[in-house]
């Protein structure tokens, strides 16, 4: 049990030791943590850079792409958008960011997702589902959002 302070000031230099690093950078981390987490909840792509995952990899981009950028902001800024873009350019994963930033953001809205294969179209929304069932970092954006 911490009684004073300085118990609790030594408890984090041991904590911080431990993970061989300092107080501060740990601060620093949760601090800009925190900075992410709130743009998340507001900005398409602060949230596709905070939530989304390689397809493939299954690691989490910290960066998107500047064409990927574009097409979320210009998604998110106009009522109604229409994607047209080459093969393997990133169509469904933004797709698929879009829906749950909104879903996060208007729980109560509806939507729909539409393509020249039905395919696709189904390949966004299972993601979306496995996203709000299984990703943690979507549930620490939109806690409030339940499968």
């Amino acid at each position: 049990m911490l009684h004073t302070k300085r118990d609790l000031r030594d408890a984090l230099q041991r904590k911080a030791k431990s993970l061989d690093t300092t107080i501060r950078s740990l601060a620093t981390y949760h601090r800009v943590r925190s900075e992410r987490l709130a743009l998340a909840r507001e900005n398409p792509v602060a949230f596709c850079e905070f939530v989304m995952r390689n397809e493939t990899t299954q690691r989490l981009i910290y960066h998107c792409a500047p064409h990927q950028k574009v097409a979320l902001m210009h998604a998110w800024e106009n009522k109604r958008s229409v994607q047209i873009r080459p093969i393997n350019h990133s169509k469904t994963f933004d797709a698929t960011a879009l829906a749950l930033f909104m879903i996060g953001k208007f729980p109560n809205k509806r939507g729909f997702i539409t393509g020249r294969v039905e395919k696709q179209a189904k390949k966004i929304l299972s993601n979306v589902g496995r996203y709000i069932k299984h990703s943690p970092e979507f549930r620490e954006v939109f806690p409030h959002v339940i499968p």
